[in-house]
């Protein structure tokens, strides 16, 4: 019995420590408390990144392939003397187009300098005939196209990376470029961007893309940088101002 009586003594004294809390020990957690807090608010208002907006891209070579096609049934005949890989100047003859009778209806010209591929047969035609005038592609033109959500927020000289659906970016990584004319007329509900690349075809993992007559993909465009504090608590102030 005297041991039962101890135990109880003893809880008591437990429970009126517990009970008790020293006031020094409730100021020092709730400065503590405070602390980290203000330290967490501090950050939010320091760190800080930009919002993405995607878009679609197209690179277009200013010189683009010029073909034409012909079927061999028909009433119409066609005569060509040009050969795969020849070389054909501007205003060459490619392909004469005449009647039954004989008569000539129509010329068809070269209009680019390049190389001549020649296609007999095509998957959804075997009696269709295709020459194809290669042009060395030199130049290229950047395109993006924007909906019409955020376009507000696009300005010139912003970032845009880029990843090319013929080329991974997991793998040749992606292009990186710079804004430099947003044309605020919409075309079939886009608006279009102009972009520099900055190192050209060459990609961040230092791999250079062969320029093809068309390359699309995804572009990424970096808008104003917020701080996490406002993308938090910014929606907050909007309904208030």
């Amino acid at each position: 019995m005297p041991d039962r009586l101890d135990f109880v003594e003893h809880s008591y004294e437990v429970e009126e420590i517990i009970g008790n809390v020293p006031p020094w020990l409730i100021r020092w957690g709730i400065m503590m408390f405070l602390f980290v807090f203000g330290i967490i608010i501090l950050c939010s208002t320091i760190i800080s990144f930009p919002s993405i907006l995607p878009s679609t891209v197209v690179i277009d070579a200013k010189n683009q392939p010029f073909r034409v096609s012909w079927l061999k049934d028909g009433a119409e005949l066609y005569k060509t003397d040009i050969k795969d890989g020849q070389m054909v100047k501007p205003m060459d003859t490619l392909l004469i187009e005449t009647n039954s009778s004989g008569k000539i209806t129509s010329v068809m010209t070269s209009p680019v300098l390049g190389k001549a591929i020649v296609l007999k047969g095509a998957e959804d035609n075997p009696r269709k005939n295709t020459i194809i005038i290669n042009p060395t592609l030199g130049n290229y033109e950047v395109r993006l196209y924007i909906k019409a959500e955020r376009v507000g927020e696009v300005l010139p000289n912003q970032k845009v990376m880029i990843n090319l659906a013929e080329y991974s970016a997991a793998t040749f990584g992606p292009l990186e470029g710079r804004i430099t004319e947003i044309i605020r007329i919409p075309v079939h509900d886009k608006y279009i961007a102009k972009v520099k690349l900055m190192d050209g075809l060459k990609t961040i993992k230092n791999k250079t893309i062969p320029l093809a007559s068309t390359l699309t993909g995804d572009g990424y465009i970096e808008l104003s940088k917020k701080n996490i504090f406002l993308r938090i608590f910014g929606s907050l102030f909007d309904r208030n101002s």
